[in-house]
């Protein structure tokens, strides 16, 4: 098994942060610090410390959370006024998020300390869909929908909707890759202001019902029908 691949079912973090914990040498396989990528290991056999500190798999969980608007997404953030983790319980303050929301945005997350589900979820290649309600401060124009599904570059990024239908002022739009305030950019750059965002799904994962602030377990069996 690659060394990140095991830092992610020990639930460290994702593999892309695990990437950068190899890198710089806080981990070590059998008292040898790994400062390179690409190192695989035996489970079974092999002694891996992270900080000094030997880690192993854990159980996996994972929550659904309608996350508030005016609550940031980050575990700890000095410059925040309420994070994730002070609308969670403390015993789920060492999970991680998977599809973040901006702070002014709502709707469904996922917290997990399974990396490889965040891998999944995040990674382009997969293209995992995520459907947001939105609302935004003037009518539609139909004429910039094919240029939006088409993409545009803007700031070193290439923003796209995979699917947007519109009535007036309330849009449903999908992404299948997301970037850092996508939708708020890619609308922003057609003069558009943007009122409200929800995000409703994640694949196959509805935010449904689940009230503002609360959260729902989900099994990791439904976890995998899901997103096999």
């Amino acid at each position: 098994m690659r060394l990140n691949q095991y830092l992610s079912k020990c639930g460290i973090s994702s593999r892309r942060k695990a990437d950068e914990l190899i890198l710089a040498k806080r981990i070590t396989v059998n008292g040898v610090i790994i400062n390179s990528l690409g190192e695989k290991i035996n489970p079974a056999q092999d002694k891996v410390t992270v900080n000094g500190k030997e880690i192993f798999p854990k159980q996996k969980i994972y929550l659904l959370v309608n996350k508030p608007k005016g609550v940031t997404c980050s575990r700890e953030d000095r410059f925040a006024k309420i994070t994730i983790n002070q609308i969670l319980p403390k015993k789920f303050s060492s999970l991680f998020t998977i599809g973040r929301l901006d702070k002014d945005s709502e709707g469904l997350i996922i917290l997990t300390n399974d990396g490889e589900l965040c891998y999944k979820i995040t990674h382009p290649k997969f293209a995992i869909e995520k459907e947001y309600q939105v609302i935004i401060d003037k009518p539609f124009n139909p004429e910039h929908k094919a240029k939006m599904l088409r993409g545009i570059k803007l700031e070193n990024d290439y923003l796209k909707f995979k699917s947007l239908t519109a009535n007036k002022t309330n849009l449903k739009i999908i992404l299948s890759e997301g970037k850092k305030r996508e939708i708020r950019r890619l609308l922003g750059y057609f003069g558009y202001k943007t009122i409200e965002l929800k995000r409703l799904r994640i694949g196959k994962l509805l935010i449904g019902n689940l009230a503002s602030g609360k959260y729902l377990i989900i099994s990791e069996e439904i976890i995998k029908k899901i997103f096999k």
